[in-house]
């Protein structure tokens, strides 16, 4: 790892801002990330059932995924130091109100508001950071290394959050306090990054009012790009199965009767884990076995419908439930393995840093879509179908979104190999009228 890092970050300065990117990018996601290891507990927690906590993802995401229409334009208009810093500090801020909320309607507010905050105002200034610190050539690695040091932040805070919960007496007020202490970090990565991080824009226009023409001008550019969509329907189909890996807890709990605090401990290691150890293989292999993340992304999701059809038909007997673990687990790395690719094929195609923000602002809109309605219908048809096939069709809904995805990272490889100029000539056009209106 700290080879890796020199050579991608080879100024002490970059490698510094970097890990200071990586802090902020999986801190401000503390509270929902318990989910992946306590999704039962936060239903106590709140006193709330399996819809109504998968209500509050999918507003949270549904409002997210939109937020990118609202806030893209402003990563190339204002500065990756000024977006992390004022959406970090504010999402810590708002963690309090969280831990200390008991009314669902409260709770359905703040993490609709949190869904604004954390997607479209925030995640766009991580990835474009990313995009800025390396060349084309090393994007998959600089993605695969930013989700390891996030894989090892989310295993620290999670693991945090269990031992408190059982140091507690598997009291809930465990979890209150995990949030509080991770609500404290995220205000002081604010002012670290305030202090830190350079104060750049790499927009052509000089004058503040023609700034923010030239960054609509390039958001309105991006979502005519092909490519962009392509990008972004093959990430929402490998989303659509991350949104599922928490419900894993509950297959283990109902089909196995596993015991919580045993699923919390086996979720700890299928989440965080899998996650620290398999991302960066994902850039490393991307680069340079199979030569872009498009073509690693078909293999990819190919892989998961197979270990998803053994564990769709395997038998529900609690002989099995070592079997059942391990398929689970390696369900859960093929997906780790996909999440560092979702951007990587902005940068192997050379969209200019000045759009970099909008281009993955537009793909974000649709990558994370399956949020918005993912932890409403997984949890609608476990309440609905438990005992009668219930997860098998949560299996089916994963696997079919997977051929989706395969299908679009085929024609994206193709568009990248065989239709570079049109893109060119997209780029050049808007150029063009960059140049026009500032004469």
């Amino acid at each position: 790892m700290k080879k890796t890092l020199a050579l991608l970050f080879p100024q002490k300065r970059s490698l510094t801002n970097f890990l200071l990117v990586a802090l902020c990018s999986q801190f401000i996601y503390g509270v929902l990330a318990l989910k992946g290891v306590a999704m039962v507990q936060m239903t106590q927690m709140w006193g709330i059932s399996n819809t109504e906590i998968g209500a509050l993802f999918s507003v949270n995401a549904f409002v997210g995924t939109f937020s990118y229409f609202m806030f893209g334009w402003m990563h190339d208009r204002f500065s990756v130091r000024f977006m992390l810093t004022s959406g970090i500090g504010m999402v810590g801020i708002m963690t309090y109100l969280i831990v200390f909320s008991h009314a669902y309607w409260l709770l359905f507010a703040l993490f609709a508001i949190l869904g604004l905050l954390t997607e479209g105002y925030f995640w766009p200034a991580v990835v474009n950071s990313v995009r800025q610190s390396t060349d084309e050539h090393s994007q998959g690695k600089a993605y695969g290394v930013l989700e390891c040091i996030r894989g090892i932040v989310e295993l620290a805070q999670n693991a945090f959050a269990i031992w408190l919960f059982m140091f507690l007496g598997q009291n809930v007020a465990g979890l209150r306090g995990a949030m509080a202490v991770n609500g404290a970090i995220m205000i002081i990565l604010a002012i670290l990054v305030w202090i830190k991080y350079p104060n750049e824009i790499f927009l052509k226009s000089k004058e503040a009012g023609a700034k923010t023409k030239e960054s609509l001008m390039g958001f309105w550019a991006a979502i005519r790009i092909p490519e962009v969509w392509l990008i972004g329907i093959t990430g929402a189909s490998i989303y659509a199965a991350y949104v599922a890996i928490p419900y894993f807890q509950l297959f283990l709990k109902d089909e196995y009767s596993m015991n919580i605090a045993y699923i919390s401990i086996f979720a700890l290691f299928n989440t965080s884990l899998t996650r620290l150890i398999i991302a960066p293989i994902a850039g490393v292999t991307s680069d340079h076995i199979f030569k872009g993340a498009a073509n690693s992304m078909r293999i990819a999701l190919a892989t998961m419908i197979v270990i998803l059809l053994a564990v769709y038909f395997l038998p529900r007997e609690d002989s099995l439930i070592a079997v059942v673990m391990i398929l689970l687990v390696l369900a859960t790395m093929m997906i780790y393995f996909l999440r560092p690719l979702y951007f990587v094929p902005i940068g192997e195609m050379k969209i200019p840093i000045r759009l970099s923000g909008s281009t993955m602002a537009i793909a974000s809109v649709i990558i994370y879509s399956p949020g918005t309605w993912g932890y409403v219908i997984y949890g609608y048809v476990i309440d609905t179908y438990k005992g009668n096939g219930a997860y098998e069709k949560i299996f089916f809904i994963m696997m079919g979104w997977a051929i989706i995805g395969i299908i679009c990272a085929t024609i994206l490889k193709y568009r990248m190999k065989h239709k570079r100029h049109l893109l060119d000539a997209r780029l050049k056009a808007l150029d063009e009228r960059v140049a026009k209106m500032n004469r």
